[in-house]
């Protein structure tokens, strides 16, 4: 048998279902929470679908985000009990020395790394992906009971632009996500459905795993290399967290350059969305709204090769 229909297991089932959950949910939001903030300009979703049912929609898909997200936390704590938690993605000092070893083969002064199961990009994305989601789910929870924080109206405001903001970083991220990962292998990746791979890919894309000992779907490590990553990985997420969010509600209650006033203060702050630059906004705004259908249409192939094969 040659190698190219040799498969070779990359992710268990419950990885795969909680990739399509997780995907599910976030182009969901992304589609509904763009129609919500900017309706103004994709008022053709509106029109279809109806704002009180986009709202509706966009909560029903942040409590299955949520849901999702707390299960794959205890898989991962059970893993941790059994020793068979999943630590490929996470990043470790390999991957910046990898990331380096790249950067010099692209300037031609070394050879291509020979990555794990993970490259150093494919690492950079779920770990920013899963600072993005910790925010976004943490004030989606705020913005779900007002209540807790209305009487403090500045606290309010901060959790609802930090969740536009973050939002709008997100969908950058899962959009060169979609192109680097799913769209190269035209016309699209199915691995992440399937579970599995070829072979041949496996060496050339991730030799590094292929050549070790054992290609465990769940990529776990063991001993106490294992615990050093995990308390690696959640030292380097809080301080992502901290840092960025810190940045972005300090530019939120600055003041307006050349005043004293600052936005949360403004009922209906004048934004650049409607101004001269609105039918460029609204030409972009919808761009992404096909891309992220465009992800949803792959997203429903993938799903139903996996369920009928």
């Amino acid at each position: 048998m040659s190698e190219s229909t040799t498969q070779v297991d990359r992710f268990s089932a419950v990885q795969v279902y909680v990739h399509f959950l997780m995907a599910l949910a976030i182009l969901v939001l992304f589609l509904t929470g763009t129609a919500i903030t900017f309706s103004g300009h994709v008022g053709w979703l509106v029109a279809v679908v109806g704002y009180q049912n986009i709202v509706l929609i966009h909560i029903v898909a942040g409590v299955t985000l949520f849901i999702t997200l707390l299960y794959f936390i205890f898989y991962l704590l059970t893993g941790l009990a059994t020793g068979d938690v999943p630590t490929a993605w996470m990043p470790t000092p390999g991957t910046v020395r990898e990331a380096i070893t790249y950067a010099k083969h692209i300037l031609g002064r070394g050879e291509e790394p020979r990555p794990g199961k993970y490259t150093w990009i494919q690492k950079s994305e779920m770990l920013i992906i899963a600072v993005e989601l910790t925010v976004l789910t943490l004030t989606g929870l705020v913005l779900m009971f007002p209540g807790l924080l209305l009487r403090y109206r500045p606290s309010f405001l901060v959790a609802s632009d930090l969740h536009a903001v973050f939002a709008f970083t997100l969908l950058m991220g899962v959009t060169f996500h979609l192109y680097d990962t799913h769209v190269l292998e035209f016309p699209l990746d199915t691995s992440v459905f399937t579970g599995t791979v070829s072979l041949e890919r496996a060496r050339e894309e991730w030799a590094g795993w292929v050549d070790d000992e054992g290609t465990r779907t769940d990529g776990g490590e063991t001993g106490t290399e294992r615990h050093i990553q995990i308390a690696g990985v959640v030292v380097v997420l809080f301080t992502f967290a901290v840092i960025y969010s810190g940045v972005m509600i300090d530019r939120i209650l600055a003041p307006v350059p050349g005043t004293q006033v600052t936005l949360y203060l403004l009922d209906a702050p004048e934004t650049i969305l409607e101004g001269s630059f609105g039918l460029f906004w609204g030409l972009g705004l919808n761009v992404a709204m096909l891309v992220i259908i465009a992800g949803l249409v792959g997203l429903l192939y993938g799903i139903t090769i996996r369920v009928t094969d």
